[in-house]
């Protein structure tokens, strides 16, 4: 079929809007708007840049017909290596006698239709002037496919038929489609909106047809019979006719609307150093120093300029899908696959990225001559592919199951590789006539490929520095830590001692001998946590040592340390609601001591004024037996708001100021998380805030029994009164 021989690079550009578009890309306070204006002036550029974003690598449900929104979608960048593309695809096609005749004309008609469909849709209130703009502008794709796929025979159609109806009838016959009809293939393969392509496949359609059609055929259909040059030298001309039957719009308000397009393009075209087409200037006159101006252009901005502008990331995955992205872009394959080489195994093996297909990395053989064009590329540093016998070796089965996922005949293997360092080949599936066409540019595929491997090797040395930055700085770390750790000791030492030498003065007075046993075990503790400083990885601070608690004789024995502290001032009244009947939990005291500080303290800070705190415990039954305690911790405090609530066991969530490092709670939930409990908290403004601690009364109970608990708890604080 013959939309099936066309390719998108194919779709020449206007160099004048290549050339300021490139021009833009590269100014680094370029803006969005103007990249976006300049793109929407041209057909091709138009078409290339909407079929990429609605490409299935972006894997979007609803297509999108506007450049704005593609240029967001894709970057700076990807626009950047679609311009270049295309500006490197015309300036062959120039220089090998393949560039279309007239085609200034060409490109000022589809503008002109463009923005006059664009003022209608205004005038007639059509909800999407844009969608209008980019129906108009790319109503005539269809031409351009012609030229590209069969250039001598449209050449001569369009320079015998100028008669519309006459060249459509030619195209017919000749072709068994019209270029509205492929135009609108062409949309529809590009998966662009379905409204666009049936505007275009009907933009020659008669007046009886075009009164059925949908709103925007209509604009097109009446913005290309306005287009044409005489409307206004003909008072009656058969188009203020069409306008008035179409949507009722008078002849002169149609007179005007193509006056403002006609404005408008000619000062488009001013701005990019054109003149209309009825100047009847020669193309020659106007083109070859266009021409020459675009190729100025690309000499400063080459293929590898463009591939380590495109390449650029801190992300090995993140490079690699920018290289196969650029491939498409570029060269435009069925599909695209990357082969990485294992250097330890010798093993080269598919890498699906991009949401290909996992089995992609289960193809795999050994890097030796003769197992595959993948494989011989990568030896030979050189471009392989299935259609010569002078590429390497014969296709092997491997590459015929390539070819087969690419849905082609055949595959080109691009070695990415450089003279101290391969990374693997990336294969292109494409068809014969394409891989033709892209084997006359060798170097530049070449070029691609080294700045590609050139680009991994680059992030892959940074990963090995950054690692061996980390290790120096682990070193760095320890060294000082073992300082620290070293230097604290000393105090906790001197703390000890003096605390020996008072009990030892205070005899046996058994009030004072607790409080110092329970000093004597908080410095042993603080020991044990600045002992961890020296470990090279993240440890954990808490390591559960499990063994019976009494819950209530921690809590009191807690609480008499606060109430001589921090409880003092400002001066906080405690009241305990201690069940007596509480079972020993088996449980980490030191970790649970934790807790309770982190709490307690949680309360002074929270009441700088002074207020209540009461504590509870209790026991939680479940199918009759006691599964859990709980611990509730409230006070008479400001309260949290909400949002604050909802992240009050985050890591970094503070309100104390620059001195709390907010993790305290985090920390708490923690420890209870590894003694198989839960914390949960119910605050409001100005009503206080309650902590509850649920802990299983045994580590080894039923996970199921004591799920049931949590649930039951979760339940309790839920029900609890704002």
């Amino acid at each position: 079929m013959l939309i099936e021989q066309f390719e998108l690079n194919q779709l020449p550009a206007l160099p004048q809007v290549l050339t300021h578009l490139i021009r833009e890309l590269n100014n680094e306070n370029a803006q969005l708007r103007g990249i976006s204006n300049l793109i929407g002036q041209d057909p091709a550029l138009t078409i290339k840049v909407l079929s990429v974003a609605n490409s299935s690598y972006y894997g979007h449900q609803e297509s999108i017909s506007s450049v704005e929104q593609s240029i967001g979608l894709l970057g700076v960048k990807m626009i950047k290596m679609i311009a270049i593309s295309a500006a490197m695809q015309q300036f062959m096609n120039t220089f090998s006698g393949t560039s279309l005749p007239n085609f200034e004309k060409f490109w000022q008609h589809s503008l002109m239709v463009g923005l006059l469909a664009r003022m209608l849709a205004k005038s007639v209130s059509y909800p999407n002037p844009e969608e209008a703009y980019l129906a108009g502008l790319l109503h005539d794709v269809g031409k351009l496919a012609l030229l590209a796929v069969k250039a001598d025979a449209y050449r001569d159609i369009l320079a015998r038929y100028d008669d519309t109806e006459d060249l459509v009838k030619h195209e017919l016959l000749i072709f068994g489609a019209t270029h509205g009809e492929i135009g609108a293939l062409l949309i529809e393969r590009w998966r662009m909106e379905p409204l666009v392509a049936d505007a275009i496949r009907h933009h020659h359609d008669n007046v009886s047809h075009a009164n059925t059609a949908t709103e925007l055929g209509k604009i097109v259909l009446l913005a290309n019979a306005l287009s044409r040059d005489d409307l206004h030298k003909t008072p009656n001309h058969p188009s203020l006719a069409f306008a008035r039957g179409l949507f009722g719009i008078s002849a002169e308000r149609v007179r005007r609307i193509s006056a403002d397009a006609y404005t408008d393009m000619v000062a488009l075209t001013s701005h990019l150093g054109l003149y209309h087409a009825a100047a009847n200037l020669d193309r020659h006159d106007l083109a070859l120093p266009a021409e020459l101006e675009l190729h100025k252009e690309l000499h400063g901005t080459t293929m590898i300029s463009l591939a380590q502008d495109a390449f650029e990331s801190d992300d090995e995955e993140a490079l690699l899908t920018s290289i196969l992205q650029a491939a498409n872009i570029l060269f435009e394959p069925h599909k695209c696959f990357l082969f990485e080489w294992d250097a330890e195994t010798n093993i080269i093996s598919g890498h699906p990225i991009m949401g290909q297909r996992q089995s992609l990395q289960r193809i795999r053989f050994p890097l030796e001559p003769g197992k595959s064009l993948v494989a011989n590329a990568l030896l030979d540093h050189m471009i392989t592919h299935s259609f010569s016998k002078d590429s390497g070796t014969i296709a092997s089965l491997i590459d015929e199951q390539l070819a087969r996922l690419g849905e082609t005949h055949g595959i080109l293997c691009l070695p990415l590789a450089t003279r101290s360092f391969m990374y693997g080949s990336l294969v292109l599936a494409l068809s014969e006539n394409r891989l033709q066409r892209l084997i006359e540019h060798s170097e530049l595929l070449l070029d691609f490929s080294r700045q590609a491997a050139d680009s991994i090797y680059r992030i892959r040395q940074k990963t090995i520095a950054a690692a061996q930055a980390d290790s120096d700085t682990v070193t760095n770390y320890q060294s000082r830590a073992r300082q620290i750790i070293h230097e604290a000791s000393n105090p906790l030492s001197v703390l000890k001692n003096y605390l020996k030498v008072l009990d030892l003065k205070l005899g046996d007075s058994q009030p004072i001998a607790q409080e110092l046993q329970i000093l004597n075990e908080e410095i042993d503790r603080v020991a044990n946590i600045i002992g961890k400083l020296t470990n090279p990885v993240p440890v954990e601070l808490f390591e559960p040592a499990l063994e019976p608690v009494s819950i209530n004789e921690l809590i009191r024995n807690i609480l008499k340390i606060c109430n001589s502290s921090i409880f003092r001032s400002p001066r906080i009244l405690v009241e305990m609601q201690l069940d007596d009947g509480l079972p020993p939990v088996r449980s980490d005291i030191a970790g649970l001591k934790q807790v309770l500080i982190n709490l307690f303290k949680n309360v002074a800070e929270a009441m700088p004024e002074g207020g209540a705190l009461k504590v509870t415990s209790t026991v939680m039954i479940n199918q009759d037996k006691v599964s859990a305690i709980v611990i509730a911790i409230s006070d008479t405090g400001p309260g949290m708001s909400k949002e604050r609530l909802n992240r009050i066991f985050s890591p970094i969530e503070t309100l104390k100021g620059a001195t709390h490092s907010g993790l305290g709670l985090s920390i708490s939930a923690d420890i209870l998380q590894s003694l198989g409990g839960s914390i949960s908290c119910k605050s409001s403004l100005g009503l206080g805030t309650t902590f509850e601690i649920l802990l299983p009364v045994n580590l080894s109970a039923s996970p199921d029994s004591f799920a049931t608990a949590t649930m039951e708890h979760s339940d309790h604080m839920r029900n609890l009164p704002q």
